[in-house]
This record gives C-alpha cells, sequence and structure tokens, in this order.
C-alpha cells in the first residue's frame, strides 16, 4: 500500500498566505521603485521572495503517505518516518500548536516512547481505516484509534 492523503487546508489560512504573499510582493516592487537597485533592495527582495516561495511549497507540499510499514509526514522539506506499528493512539483535535497541518481540524498521532505529531488529512476517517488496516493491534473506539496491547 501507498496511499497519498494531501493535508485539509483551513481557508483563513490560504486567505492569510495569499494576502501576506501579495503585500511582500508590492512592498518588493514598490521599494525597488522608490529605492531602486540598492544592496539593502536587493538583500530585501530577496529575503522577501524566499519567505513568499516558503509560504507556497509548505501550502502545496504537506501530505501524508500511508505505507505497509510506515506513516509517512512530509511538510516542505521537513520529514517524519513513523512505523505504524508503534503508533498507540490517533484521537481528534483542534490543538493549535505548530505542525505539519494546514487545518485546525486534526489528529494527534501518539507512537514510540510518548511522540506526538499533529496532522489533517483531507478525510479523516478514510485515513484512520487505511491506518486500522495496516496494524491489527490498532482498534477503533468511538473516532479514535487505540493500541490494544497499550490498553
Amino acid at each position: 500500500m501507498n496511499k497519498v492523503y494531501k493535508s485539509k487546508k483551513d481557508q483563513w489560512l490560504v486567505w492569510i498566505t495569499w494576502f501576506s504573499n501579495i503585500v511582500i510582493i508590492i512592498s518588493v516592487i514598490y521599494l525597488f521603485f522608490i529605492e531602486g537597485i540598492t544592496t539593502y533592495s536587493l538583500v530585501y527582495g530577496i529575503s522577501m521572495i524566499l519567505v513568499v516561495l516558503f509560504l507556497y511549497f509548505l501550502l502545496s507540499l504537506t501530505y501524508y503517505v500511508i505505507t505497509d510499514t510506515e506513516l509517512r509526514v512530509r511538510s516542505f522539506f521537513f520529514k517524519w518516518n513513523i512505523p505504524i506499528d508503534t503508533i498507540k493512539k490517533i484521537f481528534p483535535t483542534n490543538n493549535m500548536l505548530s505542525s505539519p497541518a494546514l487545518s485546525l481540524d486534526r489528529l494527534m498521532i501518539i507512537y514510540g516512547d510518548e511522540k506526538k505529531i499533529m496532522i489533517s488529512p483531507e478525510n479523516k476517517n478514510e485515513f484512520l481505516k487505511d491506518i486500522a488496516s495496516q496494524n491489527p493491534d490498532l482498534i477503533f473506539e468511538g473516532n479514535t484509534l487505540i493500541n490494544k496491547n497499550d490498553s
């Protein structure tokens, strides 16, 4: 199995990101017209364009892959490989802490020695069923997956 899930994206986050990118691009263009191309404006312009690219790729390259043995979490150049057999619990959360999730409609995954990561697959129910199909020790209790050996 190699199934890819895109991250669900909250519309407010998409709008804020695009608005920020537009403001940054306009400010760089404005600076070049006012200041001309100086060392300062060039350094500022390049660094701001890198911020725009970072935000764009962050929105575009956040996804999750379920393989036969792993959950692979990717967010731009950040990567996590979580062995499915180490997953202890997966449950819904709206926690706002930073994570490779582009929505507040998230799943908290507890794995290994109490490591945690939050993700936001577009179809949470299908995602949970696919994870459970890869590890027979994971059982449903409502909308939560729990490892029956860790109870």
